[in-house]
């Protein structure tokens, strides 16, 4: 009993056994018949068998268990054995689509732009499929072959095709517009051309470097943006005297030929340096190179001198001045009044000490015997005679007491013949 010849049930071919140790029908199940990229096939026969064996297209592939993962297209069958009967299944067709032609074109080949007009577009639009643009993980485009790029990123395309996704290669692309609306403020309205100024840029870029200009000159050394509020510098010297409108070129990192002027400026006034001239040569009065707005001090004691508000300044003393104008200092004119300085008379002299609170020593040799004179000026043009008199021997060595002059600074002058030399002395 039980033994039988070959035969055939529900379409399964049973050699000569037991069909009581055979299930009911032989056909695999599968997890699906389409095989897409990186998700396999998984193929089922019946349990219960003392072994397996399994071929695809007629040949041995590896596999002794009731389940295969497929991962090729093909036909696949199970040989198993249940009892004493080996049982070869119906065969199972497993299909994997060809993958499409996923070229995305760009119409900037480089991938860069200075603004947002890059297309990007699948080469072969490929029938019955459906498209998905994504920028990184997040989805930027629907169902469209063609996708208009506005920000920097890295583009894909997804097709779905029968069942399976696949994605192209990513297109980078750099979008290099930054905003141009930053506000610009400099540090004043006016300055002098010889001192240092500043230029803030309101919350710079921290993708973008920022340059100052003149007209199509850079100004300074450009500056990486920091995501806030930026100072630009405006070096003493670098601007002519006059109105000037300074920009400022932002430059993004990255494309850097995409740089664009903001639309904001800074327009501001430049004063030149007043010049101190004396063109009546000694003994003459100091003239400014400004015509108005000007305030002459005394620069020993960098006291303003009363009175001295106009160009042209008589200096009251032998001593060093310089004029204010338009807010802009000159540099120091020294002099003395009524003799010509002497640089022969200032080499053989000394005068100790500088700074003191008690004397003041004059030492050293004279070329010739001539009338020699001390006086001391202060700063609101007082003077004082210190010593008048006629060495008899060309070495000098005069001490003289200053204990009871009000500390301040003070012009120490030594008027030898029709020369002179001056000396700053600080009495404390």
């Amino acid at each position: 009993g039980g033994q039988r010849n070959a035969r055939l049930r529900d379409g399964v071919t049973f050699s000569d056994c037991d069909l009581t140790a055979t299930p009911n029908g032989f056909a695999l199940t599968a997890s699906s018949t389409l095989i897409c990229a990186g998700s396999p096939v998984t193929l089922t026969a019946p349990a219960g068998a003392s072994s397996y064996a399994w071929t695809r297209n007629g040949a041995t592939t590896p596999g002794a268990a009731a389940t295969l993962n497929v991962t090729a297209e093909g036909v696949y069958q199970c040989t198993a054995t249940y009892g004493t009967c080996t049982v070869t299944s119906a065969i199972a067709q497993v299909t994997a689509p060809a993958a499409p032609n996923l070229t995305v074109t760009q119409s900037n080949p480089s991938g860069n732009s200075c603004s947002g007009d890059v297309l990007l577009t699948l080469s072969n639009q490929v029938s019955g499929a459906t498209y998905t643009w994504r920028r990184g993980t997040t989805v930027v485009g629907g169902n469209t072959p063609s996708l208009a790029v506005s920000e920097s990123g890295s583009y894909t395309i997804e097709v779905l095709l029968a069942g399976c996704s696949f994605v192209s290669t990513p297109n980078v692309i750099s979008i290099g517009s930054v905003s141009n609306t930053n506000s610009v403020a400099a540090s004043a309205a006016s300055f002098c051309a010889d001192d240092a100024a500043t230029v803030t840029i309101g919350n710079s870029s921290a993708a973008a470097t920022y340059q100052l200009v003149n007209g199509g000159t850079a100004i300074g050394s450009a500056v990486a943006g920091t995501g806030s509020n930026l100072v630009l510098s405006v070096p003493a010297n670098t601007l002519s005297a006059g109105s000037t409108t300074l920009a400022v070129l932002v430059s993004p990192n990255a494309t850097p030929t995409c740089s664009t002027l903001l639309s904001n400026l800074a327009v501001v006034t430049v004063n030149a340096k007043p010049l101190i001239t004396r063109p009546g040569g000694a003994n003459t009065d100091l003239v400014s190179s400004v015509a108005t707005g000007n305030q002459w001090y005394n620069a020993d004691t960098d006291q303003p001198i009363a009175g001295a508000t106009t160009a042209i300044f008589t200096p009251p003393s032998g001593g060093n001045y310089y004029v204010v104008a338009a807010g802009c200092r000159s540099t120091t004119f020294s002099i003395s009044t009524g003799v010509e300085s002497s640089s022969v008379l200032a080499q053989s002299l000394t005068v100790y000490p500088t700074l003191t609170r008690d004397e003041v020593f004059v030492k050293g040799s004279l070329p010739e015997l001539r009338r020699v004179t001390v006086s001391l000026s202060a700063a609101d043009g007082s003077q004082q005679i210190l010593g008048d008199f006629t060495p008899d021997a060309l070495q000098i060595d005069k001490r003289y007491d200053v204990s009871g002059l009000a500390a301040g600074s003070y012009v120490l002058s030594v008027r030898w013949g029709n020369e002179s030399a001056t000396w700053r002395v600080i009495k404390q």
